[in-house]
């Protein structure tokens, strides 16, 4: 396919899945922080660890205020497109095109079933990669600026996203390109010094930009924050600990280990399917045409349990991790091209450092990561001519040697199986899971919220309905710019409403017990009691597919939120809060003396 017409295509996908899926959780977090940044940045100061991004997220709000949040979803898929882009022009000179474009594939379906919005982390990614493409091009081409720029974008990147703080250490691969290029290495040092001062640079810069708009205090406050949860990382309250300094180490290690043991289970099986192969002919005619079906049947068998749920998309971001992980060791070692095996390694950084910080590990950062390793690997597959492998095994006192060889038809006939499956899976999840935290199929998304920020954004009808009853509701009672406790994991309401947080978090869902009463403390000592809007159910993970299915967990009693939903409850009481509506999904609680407008 012509290379502009992949692209187009790529962003033209990436536009029109932007058009369905309501999430009140994630994307409410993203862009109630970018609705207020310039209008009331305290109200949203716990969202500042990632000020830059809600600096262009502003900025796009600002700009475009009639496209409301699918604005921001239009700047996602531009932002995600150009991602892949970038990545295209690295690696277009040294592998395969055609596999360049079908893995780039894969993984633009793969990442559609997360947050369309534009968010940290598809922003960080992008800075990554475009620090790549100027880091590597600075090296290659021996031009010391472009490695200067590469190290201020990386130093910017970290506002994007605080963890990104990691990212710096990119810095460490011009000592890697020295080593693979000796001519290079009277000047690594001369390198190294200009890719510091670009990061040292960018880092004062941002700094001062800051302290004139007054948005400092507010950015150091959020670090205190995500350090105060650190802390409390032995309690199972909040986020249960996920912001632990020792957790945010192990569990990307431990989801490691399990996708490189789960492509190593993989590549066992297809070892021990092609020894079936090998021996097929030595075999009687029912074991012969059990070996030919096997193919055919494991793909039918496979497939059954993607339709019916068993197989998760979730899955294949183990798989696909691990993939990158277990042939970036062949990479290095056996690659021909020493500016293969020099993007194999910044590829594998990106995807070690990036998922740092996050609490669920790689699941939520990773698929952002891979745009590099990912096609190196399947480059590296597809060049396989023929594996060859020769066991000895003791059979009662002589030694039989197996053998198993796996010619590069088969190989290609079982990467093939993989790509169709993994295709299949996307596909699947793209129609009857195509949002994250809106689990209806895409023929049922097809009504819309009765507001302004929400134009060209649909949903199933019961979920339009609860929440279209909610705005007409509390509109007798908020204005835009007023303060509001959405209570607790629904900060999608505050962009919709154009209300203020309460709490200077709009999501309290993400405080633990102690923060959360400090946090109402500070309020009520400085601000008059709030109207409170409240979930009643959990309408993320499980519950997705509110309120046609409706979760009974206990919600309110879950053990990571105990604490806080007990204290918000005496709130209630102990402020004579009354409840003077609700639809079963979410109710309205006023103090005394409020009434309608």
């Amino acid at each position: 396919m012509n290379t502009t017409v992949f692209f187009l295509l790529i962003l033209l996908y990436h536009i029109l899945i932007t058009f369905q899926g309501v999430d009140l959780l994630d994307e409410g977090f993203h862009v109630s922080f970018y609705q207020q940044i310039f209008n009331d940045p305290q109200s949203v100061q716990y969202s500042f660890f990632y000020w830059f991004s809600g600096l262009v997220g502003g900025a796009i709000l600002e700009s475009f205020p009639t496209l409301g949040l699918w604005g921001i979803r239009l700047a996602g898929a531009i932002v995600s497109t150009l991602t892949i882009l970038i990545a295209y022009n690295l690696l277009k000179d040294y592998i395969s095109t055609k596999r360049l474009k079908i893995s780039l594939f894969i993984l633009a379906l793969f990442i559609n079933s997360e947050p369309k919005d534009l968010h940290y982390n598809n922003l960080s990614a992008f800075f990554f990669f475009l620090a790549v493409y100027f880091l590597f091009k600075g090296l290659t081409k021996k031009n010391q600026l472009l490695i200067f720029v590469s190290g201020a974008i990386l130093s910017l990147n970290i506002f994007t996203r605080f963890p990104n703080l990691v990212g710096l250490g990119m810095g460490l691969v011009i000592f890697y390109h020295a080593y693979l290029f000796p001519e290079a290495r009277k000047t690594q040092w001369k390198s190294f010094l200009f890719y510091a001062l670009g990061a040292i640079s960018m880092l004062a810069v941002v700094l001062l930009i800051m302290q004139q708009m007054g948005h400092l205090e507010y950015y150091i406050n959020s670090i205190k924050y995500l350090f105060s949860m650190s802390t409390n990382s032995s309690k199972k309250d909040g986020l249960g600990g996920s912001y632990g300094l020792v957790k945010m180490i192990y569990s990307p290690l431990k989801q490691y280990s399990i996708s490189v043991g789960s492509v190593i289970l993989i590549i066992a099986f297809l070892f021990f399917s092609s020894y079936l192969f090998t021996i097929r002919n030595s075999l009687n005619k029912i074991s012969r045409t059990i070996v030919d079906i096997l193919p055919i049947g494991l793909v039918l068998f496979i497939l059954g349990l993607i339709v019916t749920d068993k197989i998760k998309l979730l899955m294949l971001i183990y798989f696909f991790s691990g993939v990158c992980l277990f042939f970036a060791i062949f990479v290095f070692f056996f690659s021909r091209k020493k500016e293969v095996q020099l993007l194999s390694l910044i590829g594998t950084f990106i995807i070690i450092v990036h998922p740092f910080g996050s609490a669920p590990g790689i699941v939520s950062v990773v698929i952002y990561s891979m745009w590099l390793s990912f096609p190196i690997a399947v480059d590296y597959l597809y060049s396989l001519r023929s594996v060859e492998a020769d066991f000895r095994i003791q059979t009662s006192g002589s030694l039989s040697y197996p053998q198993i060889s796996i010619p590069e038809s088969r190989i290609h006939r079982m990467i093939t199986g993989i790509v169709f499956i993994i295709v299949f899976l996307c596909m699947y999840h793209i129609f009857f899971y195509p949002y994250f935290y809106d689990y209806h199929k895409r023929i049922e998304m097809t009504h819309k919220i009765e507001n302004k920020n929400m134009r060209f954004i649909y949903t199933s009808k019961a979920r339009a309905e609860k929440i279209n009853e909610l705005l007409a509701a509390s509109a007798p009672y908020v204005k835009p710019n007023d303060y509001v406790l959405a209570y607790d994991a629904i900060p999608m309401y505050h962009f919709m409403t154009e209300t203020k947080p309460y709490l200077n978090n709009p999501s309290p869902m993400f405080y633990s017990t102690e923060l959360f009463s400090t946090e109402m403390e500070k309020a009520t000592a400085n601000k008059a009691l709030p109207v409170i809007i409240k979930q009643n159910i959990n309408t993320i993970h499980e519950g997705s597919r509110w309120p046609e299915e409706i979760v009974i967990d206990n919600y309110f009693n879950d053990e990571r939120s105990l604490g806080r939903n007990t204290y918000f409850n005496e709130f209630l009481t102990r402020h004579h809060y009354k409840e003077i509506w609700t639809n079963e999904i979410f109710s309205i609680y006023l103090p005394p003396g409020k009434t309608g407008k």
